[in-house]
């Protein structure tokens, strides 16, 4: 179940989009991302 797991967060595909908010977005545009990309993922669960 580990590695089911571990395969759904490190992809090619959350990777490239990480590498591409890292590289546009400042700190706080930064947090503000992951923030509500975490309140949209509580919404869902």
């Amino acid at each position: 179940m580990f590695f089911v797991m571990l395969g759904f967060t490190f992809f090619s595909a959350s990777m490239s989009v990480g590498a591409k908010l890292g590289n546009g977005l400042d700190l706080s545009g930064f947090v503000l991302a992951c923030l509500a990309g975490g309140i949209i993922l509580s919404v869902y669960c």
